[in-house]
């Protein structure tokens, strides 16, 4: 369960941390504006793996809450209906599962929107505000 929600952050964080130390070298052949959006994107991938993992830990502490014998097996009088909700929870994770892949899609997005609204900008900036000299 860890190693599927680390190995992806453990990746982003390398990633980062290459991007900064060699940062001089690239900001040199792609620019500031595309480099920032680089680390945006793997920050707001990291986020929400971070962010599913931490749900993911959130329920099963839920559901340990009901082992009033701390055996990690469910029996007898453990059995209620808050119990089945909190296990049908916890069981049904594809979602989660998923995050993995779909927070690539989800970053992708978020990073499109940010580096097209900032293209836009820089856009407008150096149309309207450059002074002619008539």
């Amino acid at each position: 369960m860890i190693a599927h929600y680390f190995i992806p952050v453990i990746i982003g964080v390398c990633i980062v941390g290459l991007m900064i130390f060699f940062r001089k070298q690239i900001l040199s052949k792609i620019g500031n504006t595309w480099w920032i959006h680089i680390i945006g994107f793997v920050f707001i991938y990291i986020n929400i793996v971070l962010l599913v993992f931490c749900y993911d830990l959130l329920l099963i502490n839920r559901l340990q809450e009901f082992d009033m014998n701390n055996d990690g097996v469910f029996t007898g009088k453990e059995i209620t209906p808050e119990q089945k909700e909190m296990m049908r929870r916890v069981v049904s994770d594809t979602a989660r599962k998923f995050s993995i892949y779909t927070g690539l899609v989800y970053s992708a997005v978020i990073t499109i929107m940010l580096f097209l609204t900032d293209l836009f900008r820089i856009y407008v900036w150096t149309k309207y505000t450059k002074k002619t000299n008539t």
